[in-house]
């Protein structure tokens, strides 16, 4: 084999090599950012600031006597926010069309704060019907 074909082959060989590590740091990150995302969400933090928004609308949410029973956060939802912060959705009552989005962030003395929320128009309704 001729010395400059040897060079090539080397020389795409490491490139190979190379892009190969870049793409596995990336996954990686990718996933160790999901996973923090994940802890985030499930905190203990955040469920108190999920309850407090959901007893805004409904004063006796979460109990028996309240419109809002239960809640559970739709895991596949969970994305970071290009602007900064965890976006993701819950779901109401066990029932897809009753769902709020969220998008939270940690606010500059660490505690969570509320950027915006999302109510679908069915637990708008809902919650509406029952005011009257």
């Amino acid at each position: 084999m001729k010395t400059w074909l040897k060079w090539i082959l080397g020389i795409v060989a490491s490139l190979s090599v190379i892009i190969g590590v870049v793409v596995l740091e990336q996954v990686n990150r990718q996933e160790q950012l999901k996973q923090e995302m994940m802890e985030f969400v499930q905190s203990k933090e955040v469920e108190r600031v999920i309850e407090k928004m959901l007893k805004r609308e409904d004063p006796q949410a979460l109990t028996d006597g309240g419109t809002i029973k239960n809640y559970s956060i739709i895991h596949d939802s969970i994305e970071h926010n290009p602007m900064g912060g965890v976006m993701f959705d819950i779901l109401i009552n066990s029932n897809e069309e009753y769902s709020v989005g969220f998008i939270l962030y940690k606010g500059s003395r660490g505690d969570v704060e509320v950027s915006s929320t999302s109510w679908s128009e069915a637990i708008i309704n809902l919650l509406e019907g029952e005011r009257e």
